[in-house]
């Protein structure tokens, strides 16, 4: 009976690593932006309807769908947008920042991963004979 328990645990780890990837593939499609809103709309947009409802506007001038994420609070916003493609984000951008409630908003380049740009190794000078 116990002959099968590392068969069966290696299936369920094996299961939810597949789980786990395709999730993560799902989530590398958004892309993440920070919004920093202005005190007076921190004041304004306090509940989640309020947020919904000021997300809904955006998303309706874009054509993105917008999701707030956390951590996330009253004057810094994190949200995905369900697109890559570059000029739709930068559209995105130019809609959010000519609202007078936000103060700014950027790309979140946090879950960008650049490879480490390494020096070229130097040859030591030929040893005279």
């Amino acid at each position: 009976m116990f002959s099968h328990l590392p068969k069966i645990t290696f299936f369920i780890w094996l299961l939810l690593s597949t789980v786990a990837c395709a999730e993560e593939n799902i989530a590398l499609e958004n892309s993440r932006f920070i919004i920093q809103l202005t005190a007076t709309a921190t004041e304004q947009i306090q509940t989640p309807n309020q947020q919904q409802l000021k997300l809904r506007q955006w998303s309706d001038s874009t054509g993105l769908t917008l999701r707030l994420v956390s951590p996330s609070n009253n004057q810094r916003w994190i949200i995905t947008a369900d697109t890559e493609n570059p000029t739709r984000q930068q559209a995105l951008i130019d809609v959010v920042s000519k609202d007078n409630a936000v103060k700014y908003i950027e790309a979140d380049g946090i879950m960008t991963i650049m490879p480490i740009q390494r020096p070229i190794p130097m040859r030591l000078p030929p040893k005279p004979i």
